[in-house]
């Protein structure tokens, strides 16, 4: 159980949020005013008479033609603890608009959905009060006469809300969404969301996804402007709106995203062990894999952070083990990066700065007594500049620019990953004998020989050539190329925050889509990698047989790990 409980309430032009602790008393209580967004501190004595609802963090406010719109945790799942300290998938939340709508819609959905939070174990339920009749008739009505059709997660829509009010379909493909998204919105600093194009109507936007990495600015003539060029209605703003509230809503309750309150889940355990500050959880997040970091801009500068979250996109398991009696907890983090997030085909290579698409940070933690031991691995598209078209089945790759413009991007990208990881060993996995395949590969290969980059090493492993017809026997052979690099990269190891080891270096592995491949090969050095940790910690011997229960878990969590980069690329 919670020792402290979060609140919110409502009162004409500002919203309370109030921290009670496990006796009832508050402790903190902080408003923030619609109008100027600026958030005003309580002393503990202020009685407090309004009706207030729990609530699990604050992911940020997102500015829409309307008006600014509140997001807040209401279900989650705890998938375990790091150190003691909790960690929680979210599963549902809650969009508020900053005017008339927000006390209503909060009563009635508490009074509809129990606020849950979720164990592997068991499942906590707070229930709300209820909410009169005459609440419920003017909510309906004032939902109508707003056309808000969609607040919460469709899966929770029907009980929620009931069936959602029939009406003509004005944007009709998801084509035309992204028409006026690209016109419509822009991000907070000022770039314009120009690649966000779609060309399949069954395919969601990948502009979602820029969605969450910055404070949505929708301008608001040119909002109504596209909306009537694109849809000719004068109502249309509503529901672009409207799409806009639903896609963020589907995408934050994909399960793919994570928070803790207590520890810093942007940052390996190596990294935080350099930090100098290590109570202040905002104060060294890497802004690469905090997702929300434009959202909750309001409350980082004015210092509330006691009701917000930092969340990450990606994966996160959590296994309690046992060899020979000894216990120990085997943890698997990805980190998702913001920057040049988005789907198959529409997100491809790297950008100019050097940011590249489907990137990701993975790293495997062993706490055995007072011992931490971790190892990350990275993964991301072929750094030169190139797309792919979606209107075919297998398409051809095309290399943009010249190849000044691929070596300037290239340079960037590897100028960056040596900044934080030293020397950086690529493991590049595409089949040389696919024409498409090799167009990039062999680029890739062509620019690091000539570039010929101090701390980069390139090596090649034609992963479908060897492994053809589930031989994946011969992996040994990758294992043998990497395995000096392997050895001298080493991996982090402390006790009671006394440093013995550390990492050297990194692996960075890739494919085509950075997916199934990947996924094995960074799975085998994990693997290799682990084995040597459990030696090193007296838990297992490296000549003894494998144990089952270990292999078993590795295995799954791995390939959970592969599901997990599989969704966001796809859907």
């Amino acid at each position: 159980m919670l020792k402290e409980k979060l609140h919110i309430a409502v009162d004409k032009d500002q919203f309370f949020f109030i921290k009670q602790n496990i006796i009832g008393e508050f402790t903190k209580i902080v408003t923030l005013n619609f109008k100027s967004r600026l958030t005003r501190n309580f002393n503990e004595s202020l009685e407090f008479s309004l009706k207030k609802y729990e609530f699990f963090g604050i992911i940020g406010i997102i500015s829409l033609d309307s008006g600014d719109h509140l997001i807040l945790t209401v279900k989650r799942e705890n998938v375990g603890h790091i150190k003691s300290n909790s960690v929680f998938r979210i599963d549902d939340i809650l969009i508020l608009p900053f005017n008339e709508l927000a006390d209503i819609i909060l009563a009635r959905y508490t009074n509809n959905v129990e606020l849950k939070e979720t164990t592997k174990v068991s499942n906590v339920e707070v229930k709300s009060k209820p909410v009169n009749d005459q609440l419920n008739s003017k909510f309906d009505a004032i939902l109508k006469k707003n056309n808000v059709v969609k607040i919460v997660s469709e899966k929770e829509r029907s009980n929620h809300f009931g069936a959602t009010p029939t009406k003509k379909t004005v944007i009709s493909t998801l084509t035309e969404v992204s028409s006026a998204v690209n016109l419509g919105i822009k991000k907070s600093f000022g770039y314009n969301l120009t690649e966000c194009k779609i060309s399949k109507p069954n395919f969601s936007k990948d502009s979602s996804f820029t969605l969450m990495q910055n404070a949505i600015s929708l301008t608001s003539k040119k909002v109504t402007d596209t909306t009537k060029r694109v849809i000719g209605d004068e109502n249309d703003g509503e529901n672009f709106e409207e799409l806009l509230i639903k896609e963020i809503t589907r995408l934050l309750t994909s399960g793919l995203y994570f928070y803790s309150k207590e520890i810093d889940l942007t940052n390996s355990f190596q990294r935080q062990s350099t930090f100098s500050d290590k109570q202040n959880l905002f104060l060294n997040l890497d802004k690469r894999f905090f997702w929300n970091e434009h959202l909750l801009d309001t409350f980082i500068k004015q210092n509330v952070e006691d009701f917000i979250i930092p969340i990450i996109n990606g994966f996160v398991q959590i296994e309690s083990l046992q060899i020979k009696g000894l216990a120990f907890d085997f943890v698997l983090i990805s980190r998702r990066s913001r920057d040049r997030s988005g789907l198959r085909y529409e997100r491809r290579g790297t950008d100019e700065e050097g940011n590249c698409a489907n990137y990701v940070e993975t790293e495997e933690l062993i706490f055995y007594q007072n011992h931490v031991a971790c190892f990350s691995q990275i993964r991301g598209s072929i750094p030169v500049l190139f797309h792919q078209s979606a209107q075919s089945l297998k398409p051809i790759p095309i290399i943009d620019g010249n190849d000044d413009d691929s070596e300037r991007a290239l340079l960037s990208h590897f100028a960056r990953q040596t900044n934080l990881y030293n020397k950086v060993i690529c493991v590049n996995l595409v089949h040389q004998q696919d024409n498409r395949e090799s167009i990039v590969g062999s680029k890739f290969k062509s620019i690091i020989e000539k570039l010929n980059i101090p701390q980069v090493q390139y090596n090649e492993f034609d992963f479908h050539e060897h492994c053809k017809s589930f031989n994946y026997e011969n992996l040994s052979i990758l294992l043998n190329i990497i395995e000096g690099d392997l050895n001298e990269q080493k991996y982090f190891w402390s006790e009671n925050d006394v440093v013995f080891s550390k990492q050297e270096g990194i692996f960075r592995t890739n494919c085509m889509d950075c997916l199934d491949r990947t996924n094995v090969v960074q799975s085998l050095i994990a693997r290799t990698t682990l084995k040597k940790i459990l030696f090193k910690l007296g838990i297992q011997s490296p000549d003894c047989a494998e144990d089952e229960n270990l292999e078993n878990i590795f295995k799954t969590i791995w390939a959970n790990n592969g599901l997990s980069n599989l969704v966001p690329f796809f859907n």
